[in-house]
């Protein structure tokens, strides 16, 4: 009997009164002190070394990987257990959350090494495990509690230097697809829970009997949960979809007074747990937004398809490509097939201008007269021809509009004609090179097929010294 009551008063004191998140420092009776172990019992979460017996099986060895980690000027080192997924029990659950959150606020090493632990199968059990927890708000034996075992838990996952490290994305980002669940379910139990408790501590830190310190800690919480939402909603595409995020979010709103943030009452924490919501109600109006848009989007196609049939109006006729033509090809370079087309224009391509080039259209894409592909095969000339049509279609417009005016080009001595001509009836600015010629072609395995082209100078340089030219 005197063992049990020790426990609950040690439990007590674990309880309440844990050190700050994750960049604001520890206060008074901070998290980070590592209470030694009392009793002879198997600590799977902390310890599990690969074990060979010698002899009388005094002499042991084994292989296992701490993390350093320093707090009260003391030394620590969590053993991370290899291995080993079944359930922890609820001592052993916050030992190993204590020198997991020293870790993280130790070294970079550290928090490196244990968040890619955490990742792994055995870390991911236990994030399940807590996940997965009810949690009591009172002390138990038993079942984990809100505080500590799930306040830790969050100031771990939703530790800045955490979030921000591009080297731990991969795992943080395992580590939140779990919390999450494969779809959302067990994101959405959890975030239930932490309300729950949430509003809680916040209804009991408001009345007479809270203090300065439980309304800080009420307040901490607040601004760990919304940024681990935040952050499960940035990890899992599909959470913005799921309408009992939202609800979880309005009850946000209970924990704290707007008023007191625009007159500047509130604190940093509420200040900054109050730009998260922003945030996570951006994302699921983002969401809910793609849910309502498929619909109406099938219902003004259905309209205006509608009226196009009561008014009769008839669809333009489209000259497929190629062979498919009645009329058919335009010239040596047009083809039904994109393997076939070549990227630069042909000659005759370029002397072609009886008949428009083949582009897909933006009309009803179930009438069958409109292309000559469907699905993917569709997406994908449609995509081809518009890309060569907005490049090389440029330069077959612009030698087509040249030897079209080539005498103008070629013995017209008045400059501003020509600069006339492009400018009125060219798509694109052109820059006329005389008397060009290839001088040199090289090839390079790297810089590819290198070619020199001399030309004469251009008119506004003839008039210039050698300094002013090489200018």
């Amino acid at each position: 009997m005197a063992d049990t009551t020790t426990d609950r008063a040690r439990g007590r004191g674990r309880g309440r009164g844990r050190g700050r998140g994750s960049d604001r420092g520890a206060r008074s009776g901070g998290l980070g002190h590592a209470r030694p172990r009392t009793d002879n019992h198997d600590d799977s979460a902390i310890n599990q070394p690969d074990q060979a017996h010698q002899g009388n099986g005094q002499n042991t060895r084994g292989s296992t990987r701490s993390v350093r980690g320093y707090s009260n000027g003391r030394s620590s080192t969590t053993r991370l257990g290899q291995g080993n997924n079944r359930v922890s029990s609820r001592d052993q659950l916050e030992e190993f959350l204590e020198h997991g959150y020293e870790a993280v606020n130790a070294s970079s090493e550290s928090r490196q090494t244990f968040i890619n632990h955490l990742a792994t199968e055995e870390g991911l059990a236990r994030i399940r495990q807590i996940i997965n927890a009810d949690f009591s708000m009172t002390y138990s034996v038993l079942r984990p509690m809100f505080d500590p075992h799930c306040i830790i838990f969050l100031r771990i996952i939703s530790h800045d230097e955490v979030g921000n490290s591009l080297v731990l994305e991969k795992s943080i980002g395992t580590i939140y697809n779990v919390v999450y669940g494969h779809d959302g379910s067990r994101g959405v139990q959890f975030f239930t829970k932490v309300m729950d408790c949430l509003i809680q501590m916040t209804t009991e830190a408001k009345s007479t009997n809270g203090g300065t310190k439980d309304r800080l800690l009420a307040e901490e919480v607040l601004l760990l949960t919304t940024k681990t939402l935040l952050s499960t909603l940035r990890f899992n595409q599909g959470a913005a979809v799921k309408k009992e995020f939202t609800a979880i979010t309005e009850q946000f709103r209970r924990c704290y007074r707007v008023d007191d943030i625009n007159s500047g009452l509130a604190s940093s924490d509420i200040r900054s747990a109050h730009n998260n919501i922003l945030k996570i109600e951006d994302i699921l109006s983002t969401g809910n937004s793609l849910l309502t848009i498929k619909p109406a989007a099938n219902h003004t196609t259905a309209t205006t398809r509608k009226k196009l049939q009561e008014r009769h109006l008839p669809e333009p006729d489209v000259d497929p490509p190629g062979e498919l033509s009645e009329l058919g090809p335009r010239h040596d370079n047009d083809h039904a097939l994109i393997s076939d087309i070549r990227i630069l224009p042909s000659t005759s391509e370029i002397l072609n201008d009886q008949r428009p080039e083949y582009l897909p259209t933006r009309y009803d894409p179930h009438s069958p007269s409109k292309h000559h592909q469907t699905g993917i095969l569709r997406l994908l000339d449609s995509q081809f021809r518009l890309l060569r049509e907005d490049t090389s279609g440029l330069l077959r417009d612009t030698l087509r509009l040249i030897l079209e005016n080539w005498e103008t080009f070629c013995h017209s001595p008045d400059w501003r004609i020509k600069r006339n001509l492009l400018r009125q009836s060219g798509r694109t600015p052109v820059r006329i090179y005389s008397n060009a010629k290839i001088q040199e072609i090289n090839s390079d395995s790297i810089k590819g097929v290198q070619i020199a082209i001399e030309f004469d100078q251009v008119r506004t340089t003839k008039n210039r010294n050698i300094g002013k030219r090489k200018q």
